[in-house]
Parts: structure tokens; C-alpha cells; sequence
């Protein structure tokens, strides 16, 4: 449907890069975004690893909390308690996921019902443990928080993986240049096009606008 006059234009993907903690820098570059008033100029998010929990909160347009989340969540709930030298050594998962699982759950910091009402696609990448092929997971759904750790499992430190749908994936960011071209093929796809015809009212899209 043509959108009303004076209605925004939905033509920005932004794609949200991991790297550990610097995601807070991240966080920090999509909340001055958000501030921007940019969200309502979304055609989609893409994020992966780092990128996928700051994705997340932006497009649930509540990319501050991701702030929080670097600065207070990950030291005091103890999610990296095992990230010791000696546990790196012994082949030892480092991350406590299920206790990430339990704390993004309750304290509802990624919401699936949120993000299913999202009308624009977010899109988290992983990487399947046993092909080792990248692909990006659909995460508005009731279990989002599931697609959000099997981004971002920091492999090798989480060697088991997260399963998704019978499928065990490892962090996205093992691939990340991999990520990259399937994120640009992705939004120039034939659906794509469409989806931008439909929203800005024009006979040929425009190249959407990137915010990496």
C-alpha cells in the first residue's frame, strides 16, 4: 500500500556488526540512531553475535537497556564467571548460557512477542555447527531469545552450541565476512524490491540506505 502523504519512507536496513564488547560501542552508535528518530524509516535489522543483542533492543526501541546490559548485566550476573585462562586451556565452555537464557528472559530485555509485531524483518546471523554455513534466523518469534544466543555464543567458548528448530548453531560472528555478502544479497532480493515499491510509493526502488 502506498503510504499516506507526509507518512515516512521505509527504505534504511541497518546491519549491526559484532565484536565482543565493543558492542557497547555499538549500542551506543544505533541509540544515537533511535534518538535520530530513524526507526520508522526501517525496511529491516540485521545483527549478529554482539550486533544480534544490540539489533535486538533497537528494534524493540529499547537500544539504551543494550548499554546497560555491557555495563552492569555481564559482570554481576556472572554469565562469564568460567572465562578463565585455565578454563580456555582445558577446552571448557566459558559462557554460562543457560544463566544468560534465565536473565534475558526475566528481565524481558529481548521480547519475542516485541519483536514478532515488528512489521519489518530482524534477522539474526549464526553460523551451523556441523556445515559451517552461515544463515541468517528469522527472530520474531516466542523464542527469540533462543535465536539471540545461537548468534552470539562467542564460539569457541560455548563448544555445544544453541539448537534452533533441530539445528545446532555457533556464533555468527565466526563467519562474519561471510555475513556480509549475504546481508547485501539479501536486501536486493526480488522480495525486497517489492516490499520497498509497496512502502515508498515509487515504480523502481531506490538502493536502500545502509546504517552499518
Amino acid at each position: 500500500m502506498t503510504p499516506g502523504r507526509g507518512a515516512p519512507s521505509r527504505d534504511l536496513v541497518v546491519y549491526a556488526a559484532g565484536g565482543g564488547m565493543r558492542g557497547i560501542f555499538g549500542a551506543g552508535a544505533l541509540q544515537a540512531l533511535a534518538e535520530m528518530g530513524v526507526r520508522e524509516h526501517l525496511l529491516a535489522v540485521y545483527g549478529l553475535s554482539a550486533g544480534a543483542f544490540n539489533g535486538a533492543l533497537f528494534a524493540q526501541g529499547t537500544t539504551m537497556r543494550a548499554m546497560e546490559w555491557y555495563l552492569h548485566h555481564i559482570p554481576a550476573r556472572g554469565i562469564l564467571a568460567r572465562a578463565t585462562p585455565a578454563a580456555l586451556l582445558r577446552g571448557e565452555d566459558m559462557v554460562d548460557v543457560k544463566e544468560a537464557e534465565r536473565v534475558l528472559a526475566a528481565e524481558r530485555l529481548v521480547d519475542g512477542e516485541v519483536l514478532g509485531r515488528c512489521t519489518f524483518p530482524v534477522r539474526f546471523g549464526a553460523v551451523e555447527r556441523d556445515s559451517l554455513e552461515f544463515r541468517w534466523l528469522d527472530a520474531r518469534r516466542p523464542d527469540a531469545i533462543r535465536v539471540l544466543l545461537a548468534s552470539s555464543t562467542i564460539f569457541p567458548f560455548v563448544h555445544d552450541g544453541v539448537a534452533i528448530d533441530g539445528v545446532t548453531y555457533i556464533d555468527g560472528g565466526y563467519r562474519e565476512a561471510s555475513a556480509t555478502g549475504a546481508f547485501a544479497a539479501s536486501i536486493r532480493t526480488p522480495s525486497a524490491a517489492r516490499a520497498q515499491r509497496q512502502r515508498t510509493g515509487v515504480g523502481r526502488p531506490r538502493a536502500p540506505r545502509w546504517a552499518p
